[in-house]
């Protein structure tokens, strides 16, 4: 039998005269493929209704579930200019000239909260979990959005985990050389701090409370705007790890002092209590998560001694890197003939990576127990969690139509209530699954 989707071209072209010659679960598509093969494309149901005509975050209600707003083209190019959006969602943006996000559930959830809490008291953390694709980014993008139209200072750490699994160079802290600097991508992170956060940078005269030493001929005094401080960290790549931690302590003060509202999201948390691929001078000894600069900067903000903000996670799996004894069937050795221990990699797809050259085995739960460890857990708690379900039918109709007025969905059939059915079926409601069903059709 032909595939599935060689199916709908021979039936759009009426190649096929229907659904007789078919059996099993493709009747049914091939059908309506035959009847609505006159179409030209699919076809949005009624115009706009999966549209909400209220595109301010600060005004989402309940009566927007279920519906995509488009995010302001200012602050769609300053808050995900640099970096923070995954990979499928920034091509959607830049092939549809917009940024849509769907108003879900979770993401009024967290705003309700925060509307409701006292800032003044300690912050409260909020944990995304959920499985794979099913939204926990674009829920971030929609709080980061809100946080942006308050006038909030963000910052957004996009992916923990490359820091100690995807970075470009690391190098040892002058200070301390036990820490772990990362000058390139520190760089890169401060550039991103700086144009999410240029109107707030403009605006709040945020000032230094303490003096900072680079060198001997460079250094920070009190009383200087936060951004010099961010300024420095970009022409000087050097000093960007230490930069960075000092950006954040100065933030994390004047939060407290009711100079600002802070946000801080911080994606993949879980991957700061675990192993990185860095190694010591031995070339054995794992580099933990802890020991890297800027990922300490970023505890800081992670506990609940601080006041005047909020702070977002998510967890998802990621590779983490696991000690194993050595055998005899992947020994290996290094120039001086010393025996070296390989790593075992976990990955959620199951494939071998190549990190560690040997099996992966996929993480079997979704849950934040078992994704943030004993110390996560203890970290972070107490917090509040928010699960990120897959999509409903009426969600999943709104992103299909959205996809169908933008000419996303050419099959005609991907129009008909059929054919969403079948979509939705074989996506299982998954928002990741269903994106990339769609884009083949």
């Amino acid at each position: 039998m032909l595939p599935y989707r060689h199916l709908l071209r021979l039936c759009r072209h009426q190649l096929l005269p229907g659904s007789s010659q078919l059996s099993g679960s493709c009747q049914l598509s091939t059908a309506s493929c035959a009847h609505s093969a006159q179409a030209p494309a699919a076809e949005p149901g009624p115009q706009g209704w999966f549209r909400t005509s209220v595109n301010d975050p600060r005004q989402h209600t309940r009566e927007d579930l279920g519906r995509l707003y488009t995010v302001d083209a200012d602050r769609h190019r300053r808050l995900f200019q640099v970096t923070g959006l995954r990979r499928t969602l920034r091509d959607q943006a830049r092939t549809f000239c917009e940024l849509a996000l769907m108003v879900r559930r979770p993401a009024l959830d967290i705003l309700d909260c925060i509307r409701a809490s006292d800032l003044t008291r300690p912050v409260n953390r909020y944990v995304l979990y959920g499985h794979y694709g099913a939204g926990k980014n674009v829920t971030v993008a929609h709080l980061l959005d809100w946080a942006a139209a308050e006038g909030w200072l963000i910052v957004h750490i996009p992916e923990a985990d490359r820091w100690g699994l995807r970075y470009k160079e690391v190098s040892a802290n002058v200070a301390d050389p036990l820490m772990v600097d990362h000058p390139l991508d520190a760089a890169n992170w401060l550039t991103h701090f700086r144009t999410q956060n240029a109107p707030q940078l403009a605006s709040l005269d945020l000032r230094t409370t303490q003096e900072y030493t680079w060198s001997r001929r460079e250094s920070t005094p009190v009383g200087a705007p936060l951004g010099e401080l961010v300024d420095l960290g970009i022409a000087r790549v050097k000093h960007s790890s230490p930069c960075v931690h000092a950006l954040l302590g100065e933030i994390r003060r004047h939060a407290t002092a009711g100079h600002c509202r802070a946000m801080v999201a911080v994606q993949r948390v879980n991957a700061f209590w675990g192993n990185t691929s860095i190694k010591r001078e031995d070339h054995i000894t794992p580099v933990p998560f802890s020991s890297l600069t800027v990922v300490r900067a970023v505890h800081q903000l992670l506990e609940h001694d601080w006041s005047g903000g909020a702070v977002v996670c998510t967890v998802s799996p990621v590779r983490q890197l696991e000690e194993r004894p050595a055998k005899e069937n992947w020994k290996a050795t290094d120039r001086r003939g010393r025996l070296l221990e390989k790593a075992r990699v976990h990955s959620i797809w199951g494939k071998p990576s190549e990190l560690g050259g040997v099996d992966a085995e996929p993480l079997k739960t979704h849950l934040p127990r078992h994704l943030l460890g004993v110390e996560g857990w203890r970290t972070l708690e107490p917090f509040v969690p928010v699960r990120v379900e897959d999509m409903t039918r009426s969600e999943a109709s709104s992103l299909m139509d959205y996809f169908c007025e933008r000419r996303w969905l050419q099959a005609a059939v991907s129009g008909t209530d059929e054919g969403k059915k079948e979509l939705f079926f074989r996506s299982g409601g998954n928002p990741g699954k269903l994106v990339e069903l769609c884009g083949q059709y």
